[in-house]
């Protein structure tokens, strides 16, 4: 299922992605347990978010 994500920073830059899971639970419960690096297929390229760094995170299916 593909999932759009929206993580939110201190300095209020927004950075969107479409991932790949299960269900929308899944994905939340994925970024909260993730402690440093989220990666995600963006395309042809693996794209890292730094999880320290982002403030919230808005979850909504496609």
């Amino acid at each position: 299922m593909k999932i759009v994500v929206d993580f939110w920073f201190d300095n209020e830059n927004v950075r969107t992605a479409k991932v790949n899971a299960e269900s929308e639970k899944a994905l939340i419960k994925e970024l909260q347990a993730c402690e440093h690096w989220y990666e995600y297929e963006n395309g042809k390229r693996i794209t890292s978010i730094n999880m320290r760094l982002v403030t919230q995170f808005d979850v909504r299916a496609r």
